[in-house]
């Protein structure tokens, strides 16, 4: 995979920042998921660490 151009990162990190500031994406819930988060949270943001 190529790196993009920087002007092309700018703009990416920059619509990513508007989109988490617009209230960006509520977090999965992980309610009656064997499975924990994907992102290494539970849905009430406790840590999930593996064993």
């Amino acid at each position: 995979m190529e790196r993009p151009a920087p002007e092309q990162r700018v703009a990416l990190v920059g619509a990513l920042n508007a989109f988490n500031e617009a209230g960006g994406e509520s977090p999965a819930s992980t309610e009656g998921d064997p499975e924990p988060c994907p992102f290494g949270r539970t849905a009430d943001a406790t840590v999930v660490r593996d064993a």
